[in-house]
């Protein structure tokens, strides 16, 4: 499976699932799919779908159900680990988080959340 297919395929089940269980199925799949394909996926595709994630969580995250936020910021957490020696990009992580808490106090919740999961 290419990096294509993958970021094609959590964007879909972002836009088309409000159901909050299809959301944490759908979460749980690609943090899997994205694990075994990791070697077919570009360093530039790793830092767009990371990138990716991080604005979904910063304009659908405080309106998610908490298990489901939990889960994406544990797929966030686990691509910046396996990235962390790939780029630079990835080991910038925490300025990208800081603007979490810098802004409403359900986004701080979501930084202070993916400030644990990255450590």
């Amino acid at each position: 499976m290419t990096g294509a297919t993958i970021e094609a395929t959590s964007r879909s089940c972002a836009r088309v699932s409000a159901r909050r269980y299809a959301q944490l199925v759908a979460a749980n799949a690609i943090r899997k799919l994205l694990t075994a394909s990791w070697n077919q996926l570009q360093p530039s595709q790793r830092v767009e779908f990371r990138n990716y994630l991080l604005s979904h969580l910063v304009s659908k995250g405080p309106a998610s159900e908490h298990f489901v936020v939990a889960c994406l910021v544990q797929l966030v957490a686990t691509l910046t680990k396996l990235s962390w020696m790939d780029s630079d990009e990835y080991q910038k992580i925490v300025p990208d988080i800081c603007e979490f808490l810098h802004a409403s106090a359900d986004h701080l919740l979501l930084g202070l959340s993916l400030l644990t999961q990255v450590r």
